[in-house]
């Protein structure tokens, strides 16, 4: 698993790594843009919210889970073959243990023992889980 930082949560670094209880972890902190795309090319799941990065995500194929809260993701959301969209106007534990659970069963849906993304990603590509606010 390989954590990325950008420059507003680098000072998060101790507080992240002591709450990681995977040894294997890396944090990796406003990487090169070549080493940003390797991670991304290599990553069997991202998870992240709408930013940039979540976008490249999804432009080099990898399986994304993009998180939105207040942008509208009819208009925002990444595009890609695999992309699912979670937005939710509010926080706390229950949103975050679906992300978690979706992020598990994901990441064991890999694309390469699949050869496709075929159950999480129906359609056209892209899921819509809408939490409260639709």
């Amino acid at each position: 698993m390989t954590l990325l930082l950008g420059p507003a949560e680098e000072g998060l670094q101790y507080l992240i790594e002591r709450h990681v209880d995977d040894q294997r972890a890396e944090i990796s902190i406003c990487p090169s843009s070549e080493a940003l795309l390797k991670i991304l090319h290599e990553a069997v799941l991202f998870v992240g919210h709408d930013s940039g990065i979540t976008h490249l995500s999804s432009l080099v194929g990898t399986a994304t889970l993009a998180l939105f809260r207040e942008t509208d993701p009819r208009q925002w959301r990444p595009l890609g073959p695999k992309v699912m969209v979670i937005r939710e106007a509010e926080g706390g534990d229950a949103i975050l243990n679906r992300i978690l659970d979706l992020a598990r069963k994901l990441a064991y849906n890999r694309a390469d023992e699949m050869g496709e993304y075929e159950a999480p990603f129906p359609g056209n590509g892209l899921q819509q889980l809408y939490g409260s606010e639709a």
